[in-house]
């Protein structure tokens, strides 16, 4: 196999201080905005998620890892195969399907390879920034919509010590969307931590936890901004109080329905 080296090390950029939050994701499924393509290619390696990578869509599915993402330059690195033998058929112009699970996501993507690299006679692959992302969420809990005419408010706190008021859409025991009051999806970054939260139910009584910005969109219609948050804690003492409120929320949807 003929390799192509190019120098990983030359060609990384400096690390970025600050990330760059995804915006205007429409559909959370499809993902085509480079930069939020590139952010999740940059956490895939930072949180050194296991890869499987396919060959010109065959549905063998190899082992790999993201070593590099070059943001200016639109590629990324990833290691050998495994199991080795399937190296020797991997040159440029080759096509590879890449999958991946990340906090609950399933990524996939396909790429081509454009150069073939090696290191202590160990190979490494330079691939295209895809066009095209599938972003995967899947949904654990039932998850209950919230009727207009309810407004229950929702307070985020960011670890900055920004609080954000939001208006509940729906919620499950895994977590919740919102729309945002006078904030823009340009202020939340897709993995970002929401330090303290806050559900004020109609019945007066008090949601508290925490949690993790799942995405964030405008509608483009209303222009309306909107978020996802996955729980990363809810309270003990209001778990109970969210079941019950999940369960009324849907005996509400079941008797509309019904009428």
């Amino acid at each position: 196999m003929a390799l192509w080296p190019f120098s990983r090390a030359q060609a990384a950029p400096a690390r970025r201080e600050q990330r760059e939050p995804l915006i205007e994701l429409s559909n959370p499924d499809a993902i085509t905005r480079p930069e939020q393509i590139a952010r999740i290619l940059e956490q895939l390696y930072e949180q050194r998620c296991l890869l499987g990578v396919s060959v010109d869509g065959t549905e063998d599915y190899y082992s790999s890892a993201v070593i590099e993402v070059v943001r200016n330059q639109g590629y990324l690195v990833i290691d050998e195969l495994t199991p080795r033998a399937v190296n020797r058929f991997i040159q440029p112009q080759r096509r590879l399907s890449v999958r991946a699970r990340m906090n609950n996501v399933t990524i996939r993507f396909e790429t081509e390879v454009s150069a073939v690299g090696e290191e202590a006679g160990l190979p490494y692959y330079q691939l295209r920034f895809p066009a095209v992302l599938d972003y995967i969420q899947r949904r654990e809990h039932y998850r209950a919509g919230v009727p207009m005419e309810k407004q229950i408010p929702v307070q985020l706190a960011m670890p900055s010590g920004t609080l954000y008021a939001a208006e509940l859409r729906d919620i499950s025991m895994g977590g919740l969307s919102a729309r945002l009051r006078g904030a823009t999806p340009a202020e939340f970054a897709t993995g970002s931590d929401i330090q303290h939260l806050v559900i004020t139910l109609p019945s007066g009584a008090r949601i508290h936890g925490s949690g993790v910005i799942c995405y964030a969109d405008v509608v483009q219609a209303s222009r309306v901004a909107r978020c996802g948050v996955r729980f990363r804690h809810v309270d003990r003492s209001d778990q109970h109080a969210l079941e019950q409120f999940i369960a009324q929320l849907d005996r509400e949807m079941k008797r509309k329905r019904l009428a």
